[in-house]
């Protein structure tokens, strides 16, 4: 009686570890698998940034790697209106390969006085080499704070200061 007690009380778990089995395969398999995808590279030559739509207050990420020794010259990030915002340097003889941020932004320095004027299409040129320019665009949608931190600035004044034509000054 203790011998089939036993033997039924094994045929039981062996049963019952192999539904367990059958029920999280079957588990499994209904899963959808989510893939995540890489976004494609803005690409020119060994120059690329990381996206080519940006909202106000995004830093652009740009990589430059594989500079052959006679690439020289600087990148120039223009503006819709054609404004240089930002120049970097690279020369090939000095290091092949670097990473940096970008981040567009209102400046008494670069002529951009309005965050209007972040807003379009961007190009960045490879003076001093023959790679074709990036385009990228900055779209009227802002990232969380950088309406605090990118905002109008003053522009100078285009009055003449000095005596009057007529000398009663």
């Amino acid at each position: 009686m203790k011998k089939a007690i036993t033997i039924g009380a094994g045929v039981i778990i062996v049963i019952s570890v192999i539904t367990v089995i059958l029920v999280s395969e079957e588990k499994t398999e209904n899963i959808p698998q989510v893939i995540i995808e890489e976004p494609e590279w803005n690409r020119s030559g060994p120059f690329a940034i990381n996206k080519e739509v940006y909202k106000v207050g995004e830093k652009v990420f740009i990589s430059i790697q594989g500079l052959q020794p006679n690439d020289m010259g600087k990148v120039d990030f223009l503006t819709p209106e054609g404004i240089r915002a930002h120049t970097i340097l690279f020369d090939g003889r000095q290091k092949s390969g670097f990473n940096q941020y970008y981040e567009p932004d209102t400046s008494p320095y670069t002529g951009i006085y309005d965050p209007q004027q972040l807003i379009g299409n961007w190009t960045l040129v490879f003076n001093g080499t023959n790679y074709a320019p990036i385009k990228f665009e900055i779209i009227d949608e802002w990232i969380r704070g950088a309406e605090a931190e990118i905002k109008p600035i003053k522009r100078p004044s285009t009055e003449l200061v000095g005596p009057s034509v007529n000398g009663t000054d």
